[in-house]
């Protein structure tokens, strides 16, 4: 419970003599699903129409791990894939292992040069003591950086050799390595994983809510159904589509075949078409005359079904309004 609050209080007793009573409703903010953390500053104070309000700051430690989001500062961004011990990571000569690992595919997609220049300037600055000029939009002379970085004893183009961490054997090809700045952006896995076996559903078509938030359903959509059917898990595709999703009992009329009221506990079945009551002894899931179909279709039936009497009423209203003028001529 981050904030205890009640509701302005409701009149429980309606009665005109009695005395009156007032119910308080408990409206208290409470944490949401699936958060940690501590509480690290509260706020209490009042608004511009003086009425008092608090505000309370959770605070909660993440160590990055796989899935979480990361960029550098030329918006090459990615997502963490593996997290390795230092004692399992390549080092150079002077025993420097890397923070991070970088699949060298990603920068000829995305075009971001000033990546592997940052990287390179920046180990260039470490080198020589001195800072490098990073204003963008200006020329940059490679020729001269990489005379530069030669003259410091390294490979011109900042490639380095690296040794097997296991075996201690050098690796045959040399690795670009250096320094660069990179960010951890909002975008954490903790805060978007998510799962759910039964929960709350839309009150119209009785189907799974969506979102994270509202402890919605993970979304079966078109892809996935023709996956399972490329499969031919029919049973598999009936379960996730209908039987967990929006499965519906209706009762059907034996006389008509149009949808009857059922109440279960008493065994009683009423057609309203038919005008007729059923009573039965067998009041368990497989009773005669149930059906079951999806909720949406179940309310497509009975709104066709309304339909189909609003106009049977109209004709014979038009039918009646007719025969009474006849009958006035």
């Amino acid at each position: 419970m981050l904030i205890g609050k009640t509701s302005e209080p409701i009149e429980d007793n309606i009665e005109p003599d009695a005395k009156k009573t007032y119910k308080y409703k408990d409206s208290s903010l409470k944490s949401r699903r699936a958060e940690r953390g501590c509480i690290d500053m509260v706020i209490v104070s009042n608004n511009q129409d003086n009425n008092k309000f608090a505000k309370v700051r959770v605070r909660s430690i993440r160590i990055p791990q796989i899935g979480d989001k990361f960029a550098s500062r030329h918006g090459q961004k990615g997502t963490c894939g593996m997290t390795y011990r230092q004692e399992d990571l390549p080092f150079t000569v002077e025993g420097i292992v890397p923070d991070l690992v970088v699949n060298p595919h990603c920068i000829p997609s995305r075009m971001t040069i000033g990546h592997v220049i940052e990287c390179l300037i920046g180990k260039l600055a470490a080198l020589k003591g001195h800072t490098e000029d990073a204003t963008p939009f200006t020329r940059f002379n490679m020729d001269i950086k990489a005379k530069d970085m030669h003259d410091c004893g390294y490979q011109k183009y900042g490639n380095e050799a690296m040794f097997n961490p296991y075996s201690g054997n050098k690796m045959e090809a040399l690795i670009f390595i250096g320094p660069i700045y990179y960010q951890r952006l909002r975008h954490l896995v903790d805060d978007k994983m998510y799962a759910r076996s039964r929960g709350p559903v839309v009150a119209l078509t009785r189907q799974p809510t969506h979102g994270r938030s509202r402890a919605g359903g993970l979304r079966f959509g078109e892809m996935e159904r023709d996956c399972i059917i490329s499969h031919g898990i029919s049973r598999f595709l009936r379960e996730r589509t209908f039987l967990v999703s929006d499965r519906f009992r209706i009762h059907v009329c034996s006389s008509c075949g149009l949808m009857a009221i059922a109440n279960i506990e008493k065994g009683e079945y009423k057609c309203r078409n038919c005008s007729m009551v059923y009573l039965t002894f067998n009041s368990g899931p497989k009773e005669e005359g149930a059906a079951y179909l999806p909720s949406v279709a179940a309310v497509c039936c009975q709104a066709t079904h309304a339909r189909t009497h609003c106009h049977a009423y109209r004709a014979a209203n038009r039918a009646g309004h007719q025969a009474k003028l006849h009958l006035i001529v």
